[in-house]
């Protein structure tokens, strides 16, 4: 190709025009990534958590890796999911060429991390892959006992954890026949390594006795559920969020195995923990005012219901400053129309 002073005036023009394109084009997407890295590298406390990351301490592993590490993570606290992944695997990539150990520990932290992503994307198929293949990787690690004993027992935790989260990703792609086994084992590893106790395995088992009653297993749903509010309510330092979500679902379970006077029973009790720690125009109450409210009409107890309806509907005035509900409670509240 003839150098662009060999060739006329308009050819040197159009030269220097594409080569100011393709510098413009460079610099504008390198840019970004500039800044992003110039923001790593000066935040301190997010390198450090990085370098406290499993295998970060390894000497191969060089500080502009680290920093890319925490651009990754800085990109998906921005929401800025796809650079995130591509920042990832871009990392993942030089990380696996330079170690040699495709069970290097911080290999295992990186394909975690794309899984999370995955999952704030909301893309679970897509999640399975990396989590798997980590998951994989791992046990096969466990079962030569490569490391020390400290070692071994953060793998049983990350293992136990990696498999409930497989337990998730099954339930939330329609698989939730395959779901159970992976959900279990995790959750019951992790009570021996944190104890029951511990909240990770809690939401395990509430998810545990969600996917059985989508099996049609009903009976064997409800006893798990019983077993898990019954715990949660004797447990030290009560989990209430999680309680109310349980209760919810074994008082919604009762309700459609025909186990009315439990429905009600329990959710009276949930009704009274919420009076006694929210706001009286929480929108919270409302929705459990008209829970109620609709148990007791299906009972036939329609002064119940009636009772209910008019405190839903003086928290929705307080919360909302509108009449809604009132049409209900007309309603429940009408000998004509029941």
């Amino acid at each position: 190709m003839p150098k662009p002073s060999e060739q006329s005036p308009a050819a040197d023009i159009r030269w220097s025009f594409w080569l100011k394109v393709v510098l413009i084009l460079v610099v504008g997407t390198a840019a970004p990534i500039f800044a992003m890295q110039q923001v790593a590298a000066q935040d301190v406390d997010g390198l450090q958590k990085i370098r406290s990351m499993p295998g970060a301490s390894d000497p191969r592993v060089g500080v502009e890796e680290l920093q890319q590490l925490r651009v990754a993570a800085l990109q998906r606290e921005k929401g800025d999911f796809d650079a995130s992944l591509g920042t990832y695997r871009g990392v993942y990539g030089q990380l696996k060429a330079k170690l040699q150990q495709e069970d290097h520990p911080l290999l295992l932290e990186i394909l975690l991390m794309v899984t999370d992503v995955f999952l704030d994307m909301g893309q679970f198929q897509q999640a399975e892959g990396p989590l798997v293949k980590q998951l994989d990787l791992r046990e096969l690690k466990l079962a030569r006992q490569a490391g020390t004993e400290a070692e071994v027992a953060v793998e049983r935790a990350r293992i136990a954890a990696s498999r409930v989260k497989h337990g998730l990703i099954l339930s939330r792609i329609g698989r939730p026949e395959n779901a159970l086994e992976p959900l279990e084992n995790g959750a019951t590893s992790l009570a021996k390594l944190l104890g029951e106790g511990h909240r990770l395995v809690l939401e395990s088992r509430l998810l545990a006795a969600r996917i059985i009653w989508s099996l049609g297993q009903f009976q064997e749903a409800v006893k798990r559920m019983e077993t898990l509010v019954a715990g949660l309510v004797t447990a030290e330092g009560l989990d209430a969020a999680l309680l109310e979500q349980a209760r919810e679902d074994l008082g919604t379970m009762y309700l459609e195995t025909g186990r009315m006077t439990k429905a009600i029973g329990l959710w009276d009790r949930e009704l009274a923990d919420l009076e006694g720690r929210l706001r009286p125009d929480d929108p919270k109450l409302l929705v459990a005012y008209r829970r109620l409210g609709e148990a007791y009409a299906v009972s036939g107890d329609y002064e119940g219901a009636e009772q209910y309806w008019r405190k839903g509907l003086k928290v929705s005035r307080a919360a909302f400053g509108d009449g809604s509900g009132e049409v209900t409670v007309r309603a429940v509240a009408s000998a004509d129309v029941i």
